[in-house]
């Protein structure tokens, strides 16, 4: 299965911690939400905590400047006969760009969250979840993520998300 174009490299205004050459890196850093930041500030996450007993479990994982995860689109997700419903859709987007944040050691949360559908996402059938950073500006982040099944992208996001208070004091200390 071959997967549509990765999306464009992020643009940032200002930079994120980094963490190696990204050119080196590209494909081959396999970096994983550590998990006394989710547990610290995401404990019970319906969509990626491990221990959300009806939660989704996708767990993420940072590929280069890449968040992806992977979801089965189980059949008890459904919306209408088939497919996976609306809902799910963009809860799925919405914590790949949360964890995207997360694997760049930013903790923020979601200001505004736009979901476009445009294919159904079948049931039964895995699909990738991708997300980058486009805009690094704290104490606002904007990022943008895809829901791909059988290498067609079926649902895309973009949305804000805003630094906590504790947040936005460490990144106006790291800025100045």
């Amino acid at each position: 299965m071959e997967l549509p174009p990765a999306p464009p490299a992020p643009v940032c205004a200002a930079p994120l911690p980094r963490r190696g050459n990204d050119a080196a890196t590209a494909g081959k850093d396999r970096r994983t939400v550590p998990a006394d930041l989710r547990q610290q500030h995401h404990p019970d996450c319906i969509v990626c905590s491990p221990d959300c007993a009806h939660g989704l479990r996708v767990a993420f994982a940072l590929d280069g400047r890449l968040a992806v995860g992977n979801f089965d689109c189980a059949g008890r997700y459904e919306g209408y006969p088939g497919m996976l419903h609306g809902g799910v859709i963009s809860s799925l987007l919405d914590g790949a760009m949360t964890n995207c944040l997360f694997l760049h050691g930013v903790v923020a949360v979601t200001a505004e969250l736009v979901v476009r559908f445009r294919h159904p996402v079948l049931l039964g059938k895995p699909a990738q979840l991708r997300a980058w950073i486009t805009e690094n500006d704290p104490p606002v982040f904007r990022l943008q993520a895809q829901l791909v099944q059988d290498g067609i992208i079926k649902a895309s996001g973009r949305a804000a998300f805003m630094l906590s208070k504790p947040q936005c004091q460490v990144a106006q200390a790291v800025q100045t």
